[in-house]
């Protein structure tokens, strides 16, 4: 299955469940757990999206002139 034009959100999300799973890793969490590859539903929570709204092109690449986030992870 192509996951390229897949976008993972959390519109709607009550202030319940914020509190009680986080904003997106809950959201990446119901995901993995669905049975989305992780890596997969990643890119559905950044990529994709910037892609969709056209920001692709100056976010979210380690290069310069782009603009990124790095997120250091200890496993």
């Amino acid at each position: 299955v192509d996951s390229s034009r897949l976008i993972l959100t959390t519109d709607g999300a009550s202030p319940e469940y914020l509190a009680r799973e986080g904003f997106m890793d809950g959201a990446l969490r119901a995901a993995v757990e669905a049975g989305i590859p992780p890596v997969t539903a990643l890119r559905m929570a950044t990529l994709n999206p910037a892609t969709w709204l056209g920001l692709d092109r100056t976010l979210g690449g380690v290069a310069p002139g782009r603009r990124a986030d790095l997120l250091l992870l200890p496993d």
